[in-house]
């Protein structure tokens, strides 16, 4: 299977408040344009945004942690439904399953380990592991 190149957005100094429009429709032919979508108020903002000035998304995923609050898993099935309204690809859900340790969601890892989640500490990592 072929690596696809990944759309570079790493930054000398500081990144910027945000990346142009026109930026991402100029990326190379074979990088496909992906959105982490956490189901939270600001992506689906984004995902508007893209519709409007006519940028469909090649890949549309949701981390799962395993605690996200029910309402949150609710909101799923609209999602899709607006995604597929938008002739958007239907959102991929991706969940971190461990070989080492048997935690099931971020829940059970923050009770075997005694931590707090990563966003208590004020980063968001989260997304990155599950």
């Amino acid at each position: 299977m072929k690596q696809l190149a990944l759309f570079s957005c790493s930054f000398a100094s500081e990144p910027p408040e945000s990346i142009a429009f026109a930026e991402v429709r100029s990326r190379p032919s074979d990088v496909p344009l992906v959105v982490a979508d956490g189901l939270g108020v600001n992506s689906p903002a984004l995902l508007i945004q893209l519709r409007r000035v006519g940028l469909r998304p090649d890949l549309i995923l949701f981390a799962d942690t395993g605690s996200e609050k029910h309402e949150t898993y609710g909101y799923l099935q609209a999602r899709r439904e607006w995604l597929r309204a938008a002739g958007f690809p239907d959102l991929i859900v991706v969940r971190h399953r461990g070989v080492r340790v048997p935690d099931r969601s971020l829940e059970d890892q923050c009770l075997r380990t005694g931590t707090l989640p990563s966003l208590a500490c004020g980063r968001r990592s989260c997304s990155l592991k599950w």
